[in-house]
């Protein structure tokens, strides 16, 4: 299983009462990842598949230069861990050198999370995004403490349309369709892990409730998985023909 498929499987035995996934090795392109079963027998399918953004992907891998610090800056002045999202044409070398002060000033201001839309109302956020190009902020709880840097946020503020798009773009595509449409099973589930490069959707998922309205599934699909990981703790929000259940901030076993 790849690192998806396993948080695919934690989440799901977790948050379900009584569903297992065993996992299967044919992994063809006409067969879903999981068998899912209730008390032994069989009642359905799961596939499970990670949004992400190839080209944040290829912003990150010039940033993890372990010789320079790779992902991480060590803080020293931040009373929290915060997550941030450099614009593609952020100096690195200066983030690493002054973030961890430009983020003190931002937690005096009171602010939890921030984008680069918010420097019209606040001059510290106006500071961060024209001196260090730092496009998005979010405080999380790391293993261990620190400032964590990720590719281009994409700009956008946070919104849990972002989050449904991202999971529809991945449940839409026919591969994923023809998988879950080729059982006879009663319950087909999909399983959407919103990567942290995923721009805004990586950040509304963290503090956004699901749509009041719900999305519209396909026949293929009847459970509708999203979820996303930060530090600590995972997200996951599930929609069903009855609505959507939020279980949010939910505590990873070590």
């Amino acid at each position: 299983m790849n690192k998806t498929e396993q948080f695919a499987k934690r989440m799901v035995e977790k948050l379900s009462d009584l569903l297992t996934l065993e996992f299967v090795e044919d992994q063809s392109s006409s067969v879903a990842d999981f068998v899912v079963k209730s008390k032994g027998e069989t009642v359905g399918v799961l596939e499970a598949t990670l949004s992400t953004d190839q080209e944040a992907e290829a912003l990150e891998s010039a940033l993890r230069d372990k010789k320079k610090g790779g992902l991480w800056i060590e803080r020293k002045l931040c009373h929290s861990d915060w997550w941030i999202c450099p614009a593609n044409d952020a100096h690195i070398g200066t983030i690493r050198e002054k973030a961890d002060r430009y983020l003190r000033d931002i937690e005096i201001d009171g602010m939890t999370s921030f984008s680069e839309l918010d420097k019209y109302q606040n001059e510290t956020v106006e500071r961060i995004y024209k001196d260090l190009r730092i496009e998005y902020g979010q405080k999380v709880q790391f293993i261990r403490p620190g400032i964590g840097l990720s590719g281009s946020s994409s700009g956008g503020r946070t919104s849990n349309e972002e989050v449904l798009q991202a999971a529809e773009a991945e449940m839409f595509k026919p591969d994923n369709l023809k998988k879950l449409g080729a059982t006879g099973k009663i319950e087909k589930h999909f399983f959407v892990e919103i990567g942290y490069l995923k721009g805004a959707a990586s950040i509304s998922i963290l503090h956004c409730d699901p749509p009041e309205t719900l999305p519209v599934l396909p026949a293929e699909v009847t459970h509708l998985w999203i979820a996303a990981r930060g530090g600590e703790y995972a997200w996951v929000w599930l929609a069903t023909s009855s609505g959507w259940k939020n279980f949010s901030a939910i505590k990873l076993e070590q």
